[in-house]
């Protein structure tokens, strides 16, 4: 039973209700009324009649003044039954509760496993080298979501790096046109289609004439300022299906497919593509406000149905580009078998004069100078090489070469050494102590920064005499630079290096270098030589030379002299000295100091 009872003891509600509105005054009422109005119990009490009966009074307050109370009266076996049923329900419950909740998770789990196993698989995929994988769609914002979010994210940044790269490794960086990757894969593709059609293909190599002079000048960055500039200006001169590809540095090659069946026919067609290639490059170029001309060597090699390799044909190519360098440049030529032949002799030739010089297969020969009495004045040191298999090696057939590979500033240095080397020996010998020995030196080894100091070096290392060894300097030589040849051998001379100016009269230059020069003789060309008692311009400049040399007090020497006449007619002009087959050719070491002592003998 449930009682609300004021503070007079008047039920004002109650279960039941016919309890409402009496006035309870029995002895539980009496005894807790006045503590629990009183204030003295402000908690609930309760009151056990039997252990089958509770009696609850709880107070009612308002603003903290108890105005009430509030008494139940309970059966202990209700109460039980109750709280039974009240603990199997909740037992209930949360049995229910644990089965959907353990159902939910298994369904969570299950789509959590799925996805992460699919995402395990992509990321296999990936480790492999594939982006071609499939995801699951993430929904959500949960962690499961976003780590799917965050591989779709990848594959898609994999893809575009992957891009990137692709386009990276098959065009060049600066121009934007296909590399040599992209050229290789198109002139295989050009093999085939060629074989299936039957029509001609050309390959050109376009090689920029003197851009290094550009890049040396004016420096790099202006040099890519006219690769990309002639990039373009190419492309306009592609038909539909044509190749443009930059191998590197200033090297271009086109690809031109479906030429006519006819050879003549195509290397018409190609030349048409070379001849507007040509114009454009021509045209004038603003390098960064700088006016820059500019013009190209092409070479072209034609191909139909051959069985021939990449390598070979880009070769070809290249072979035919130097021959247009060769012909003056701004030019095409096409590829001519005879000329590979020429190539691949001179490819061995550099080869074997690697071997020459790491082996020190060469000798020095000897010719002498000599005044109008037969007196030995000095002699000329020429390089001879002995081949091991080809026999002696004239220079004009390894000199040039060796000058055009860089090869040459190790020679002239053997030379000069060897020479040093010879004088030295010479000097305990009365007949020979005296001697001059002249060795050429190349424009290679003159402009090496280091020259001075690796003869200065020379010179200490042999301990010569003063005036014993003389360079032999061209006329091109030293008007290359008249300034730095000034002082280069003002420096060499201070170390007791003498001067001669080798093949003079062949040069257009003007002859006031002649009073700049701290040189000690001029040597006749034999070409004026040869022809001067036949040819009366070559006696007046041979007359010129000798006249203007002795005005100049400058000695002067006449090479290639082979005839009493000629010798008769310098000696009539007052050319003092001679060198020329009428008094040697040019000796090994030990025949060299035979005719030495044979023309002592005579003397």
């Amino acid at each position: 039973m449930l009682f609300v009872i004021d503070n007079h003891g008047q039920v004002k509600a109650a279960i039941p209700e016919v309890y409402f509105g009496q006035q309870l005054n029995d002895e539980i009422s009496q005894r807790w009324q006045s503590q629990l109005f009183n204030g003295s119990e402000q908690q609930p009490i309760q009151y056990w009649h039997n252990e089958a009966q509770l009696d609850t009074i709880v107070p009612i307050r308002i603003d903290q003044s108890v105005v009430g109370y509030a008494r139940v009266l309970s059966n202990t076996a209700f109460i039980q039954q109750e709280s039974a049923r009240l603990l199997h329900n909740i037992g209930l419950y949360a049995l229910i509760a644990v089965l959907v909740g353990g159902l939910i998770t298994w369904l969570l789990l299950r789509g959590m496993v799925s996805q992460l196993s699919q995402l395990a698989t992509a990321a296999q995929a990936i480790t492999q080298g594939s982006l071609q994988v499939k995801l699951p769609k993430f929904n959500g914002h949960d962690e499961i979501a976003t780590l799917g979010k965050a591989f779709e994210l990848m594959i898609q940044s994999l893809k575009a790096q992957i891009k990137e790269l692709s386009y990276q490794a098959s065009h060049d960086s600066l121009t934007q046109l296909p590399n040599r990757a992209i050229l290789v894969d198109r002139l295989h593709q050009a093999f085939e289609r060629s074989q299936q059609t039957k029509h001609h293909v050309a390959i050109m190599f376009i090689d920029l004439d003197h851009f290094k002079t550009l890049n040396d000048t004016k420096g790099h960055s202006m040099g890519d300022l006219l690769l990309i500039e002639v990039a373009n200006r190419l492309q306009t001169c592609m038909r539909g299906g044509d190749t443009l590809a930059r191998l590197g540095g200033d090297e271009f090659v086109v690809i031109l497919q479906d030429l006519n069946e006819d050879v003549s026919q195509a290397a018409i067609q190609a030349e048409v593509v070379a001849a507007k290639i040509i114009s454009v490059v021509n045209q004038p170029y603003y390098l960064d406000s700088y006016l820059y001309h500019s013009s190209t060597s092409i070479g072209v090699c034609l191909f139909r149905n051959q069985e021939i390799t990449v390598d070979e044909l880009l070769k070809r190519a290249d072979i035919a580009m130097y021959q247009a360098k060769n012909a003056g440049r701004n030019t095409l030529r096409f590829y001519d078998p005879t000329m590979q032949a020429a190539l691949e002799a001179r490819a061995a030739l550099e080869s074997d004069l690697r071997i020459a010089i790491k082996e020190q297969q060469f000798k020095l020969y000897y010719q002498i100078q000599v005044d109008h009495a037969r007196n030995v004045h000095g002699a000329e040191a020429l390089i001879r090489w002995q081949h091991p298999q080809k026999g002696l090696v004239p220079p004009l057939q390894f000199i040039p070469l060796s000058e055009e590979t860089g090869q040459i500033i190790a020679i002239g240095q053997w030379v000069m050494d060897t020479a040093c080397a010879q004088i030295k020996a010479w000097e305990n010998d009365p007949m020979t102590c005296d001697l001059q020995i002249a060795v050429n030196v190349s424009a290679c080894q003159f402009h090496d920064p280091g020259f001075v100091q690796q003869v200065s070096d020379m010179l200490k290392h042999h301990q010569i005499k003063p005036g014993r060894l003389k360079f032999e300097l061209t006329e091109s030589l030293v008007l290359d630079n008249v300034e730095e040849a000034v002082i280069k051998m003002q420096a060499l001379r201070d170390f007791g290096v003498h001067f001669s100016i080798d093949d003079f009269g062949t040069g257009f230059s003007s002859l006031s270098y002649l009073t700049k020069l701290p040189l000690d003789q001029l040597k006749i060309d034999q070409t004026f030589i040869r022809n001067m008692c036949m040819n009366d311009r070559d006696a007046v400049v041979v007359q010129t030379i000798i006249g203007m040399a002795n005005n100049l007090g400058i000695e002067v020497i006449a090479e290639g002299v082979e005839l009493e006449s000629q010798r008769a007619f310098l000696e009539k002009h007052h050319c003092n000295l001679c060198q020329g087959y009428l008094f040697s050719q040019p000796l090994p070491l030990a025949e060299f100091e035979a005719k030495l002592k044979n023309i002592s003998v005579l003397m």
